[in-house]
Parts: structure tokens; sequence; C-alpha cells
């Protein structure tokens, strides 16, 4: 099977907390960790995809609806998008996936699925595989081939749309809110996001009609559960869930959460792909590299009070901060 190992990154740049685009062709890492040819891919398959995976079965069982939205796309968009999808695929990863032009068929090997679509792009035997519940359409089936969530971005009025979510490991955010939303409403919990906000449609503009393109965002955790939904599967408690409950005393106290953000263009649809693969970087690793513990005491320090609270160290802050420098 895989045995290739998981990418890792530390995205804090210049010690800074940054709200910024951000965005970077493919291929571009992130603080130096050497990552080879799995930076310049925009499905990085390893060693994680199989409990990526089961993650997604599991939140589908769950709820398929909390973390799988789409809204009606005009036409030619999902056949623009699936062909997107399936050229990246087949191209990046011949050893595992391959189209048979004829039937229109998408062979994944890793999963043991061929999904069958129409002349228009949509899902035909989503019925035949043994994922329960069935595959919902093109985007669901596709989404459970690969290691990332995804969206689907119209470009609109210049400001973007969500037109499709398929986000089975949020990051304390329920992707079932954000169907429809233009790029601007979708960031809007987000602080300080208006310092970019008139830039906003040169990055849809960009992210439509260029790239691909790479950026990395960073959270705090205390585990590495991947799906972080604001509201917990039937049965567990809401404090256990939520993942930060920063303890001092523990060898590995936090963990930060990395996403790594691609964006793939969709021109002749007016829409962008946009995909989201996660990696954990622990806290004791951190510790040990003076230069990434400096680094992230340095932005700590530079956070807003709203931007503390947004990524969750407002509760914990002196702590964390305390743990860091000391030896």
């Amino acid at each position: 099977m895989l045995n290739l190992p998981s990418p890792r990154y530390f995205p804090i740049e210049r010690g800074l907390y940054e709200v910024a685009p951000g965005l970077k062709p493919l291929g571009t890492c992130s603080n130096d960790f050497d990552n080879g040819p799995s930076d310049s891919v925009v499905f990085q398959f390893d060693e994680s995809f199989l409990a990526k995976r089961l993650e997604k079965l599991r939140a589908r069982t769950e709820n398929l609806a909390k973390y799988h939205a789409m809204g009606t796309l005009p036409a030619g968009v999902t056949l623009a998008a699936v062909k997107t999808i399936v050229d990246r695929l087949t191209t990046e990863w011949p050893g595992y996936f391959s189209w048979e032009p004829v039937g229109r068929i998408l062979r994944c090997d890793l999963t043991g699925e061929s999904l069958e679509f129409s002349p228009t792009g949509e899902l035909l035997n989503g019925h035949e595989s043994s994922v329960q519940p069935p595959y919902l359409n093109a985007f669901d089936a596709l989404a459970c081939q690969i290691p990332e969530d995804c969206a689907l971005l119209l470009e609109g009025d210049g400001l973007g749309k969500t037109a499709m979510l398929h986000v089975c490991s949020p990051s304390h955010w329920a992707p079932e809110e954000k169907l429809g939303l233009s790029f601007l409403e979708l960031h809007g919990p987000v602080p300080h996001f208006e310092r970019i906000a008139k830039a906003l449609p040169a990055i849809v503009d960009a992210m439509v009609n260029k790239g691909p393109f790479v950026r990395f965002v960073w959270s705090f955790v205390t585990d590495t559960r991947l799906n972080h939904h604001p509201v917990p599967p039937p049965g567990i408690e809401p404090a256990s869930w939520t993942g930060r409950s920063f303890n001092p005393t523990l060898e590995v106290p936090f963990y930060l959460r990395i996403e790594r953000q691609t964006t793939v263009p969709v021109p002749e649809a007016h829409a962008s792909l946009f995909f989201i693969g996660l990696s954990f970087l622990s806290g004791a690793e951190i510790k040990a590299s003076d230069r990434f513990r400096t680094q992230l005491i340095s932005a700590l320090h530079s956070m807003s009070p709203d931007a503390r609270r947004y990524k969750g160290v407002e509760h914990c802050f002196d702590d964390l901060v305390g743990w860091l420098e000391s030896r």
C-alpha cells in the first residue's frame, strides 16, 4: 500500500501572525522541511491516507449533511470540475488512478472503487459502492478517493461564491453553514480579514484563472483528531470534543494543526477548486528547535486579543508561552 511519509510543515514566517492571501505557486514549501516531490502535487497521498479516508466515511455515516453541501451549479460546471480532478489524479498518481475514456470510468486502486460518469460529469454508479450512505454525487465520490477536503468556488460577481463543500475534517467551523457565501462572507469570522477585503477581486481572479497556488494556515489544538466540527457527534461531550484543553504537564501538551490549502483553476467554468490537506507538528518538536520555538513565541505575542480568541489560545496564552520558554 502507501508507505510514503507524511509531509511536514511549519508555516510561521518572520515570527508573525498574519492575515494575508499568502498564495504562492504550487511547489512552494513552508519553512525548510524537505518534502521532495510531495510539495509539487495537489493531492498528497501518503501513509495517512487510509486514516483520513476512514474519517471521511465516519463523518458521512454520522450525518452527511453536516459535512457536504452543494447548490445548483450552472451548466458545464460539474463536468469541468470533475474533469479537472480526474486529470490531476491520473497525472500526479498514474500508479493509483486510471481513466477509461470510452466508458468514462475512473479506476481508483487505493480504494478498489470504479466511478462511472455521465457525459455531463454526473456520477452514474454511486449505489454500487459498499460505502454507506451511498455516494450522493460526483463530488462526494471523488472526495472519498483523496486525502484532502475540498470546495468549489464560483467567480460570481468577482467576490466568489461557495458552490460546493465536502469538508469532513473542519477546524472548528460548520461546513453546512457556508454554502452560497461569498469569499468575504466565508471569512467573516476571521479577525482582521477586512485588511485584505479590497484585494478580493484580484484574489478570486487568480484562483479562477491562474495557479495552481498553495498557502498555509495553522491553528492551536491539543489532540490530533481530524474532525473538529463545532457540533460533536451524538453521545460525545463538547468539552472533550473541542481539542483545546492545554495541560503543560504533558510531554506533548499541544500541536500545530496545519492546513495546506491548494487552489486549482477551472477557468472554462469560471470556477476554482480548493483543497485542504492536514498535518500536525507537535509542541515537543517545536520546543526542541530554537528557531521554531522562537518564531512561535514571537507570533503568539504578535496576535491581537481577537486573534488569540479565534485561534483558541486566549484561555491558556500565558501558560503556553511559559511552557515554550521553559527549559
